[in-house]
């Protein structure tokens, strides 16, 4: 593993890794498949601890229509 230069907070490789990854980032049948299939569970996760008034556009039933 490399580390970031002094006075940089980036790895360039890093940098390089998303840009790959960039055109493809919201397919959901593209490499990023497993986080759009999760999506739901952190939807809900976080809509069981907001405010109540803020839940009913968090849920995944709901999000679309927010």
């Amino acid at each position: 593993m490399t580390t970031p230069s002094p006075g940089t907070n980036f790895r360039q490789s890093e940098l390089d890794k998303f840009a790959e990854l960039a055109n493809r980032w919201w397919d959901p049948e593209g490499p990023q498949k497993p986080l759009h299939a999760l999506n739901p569970v952190r939807l809900d996760y976080v809509a069981a601890r907001r405010p109540w008034r803020a839940r009913r556009c968090w849920t995944s039933a709901a999000a679309a229509a927010c």
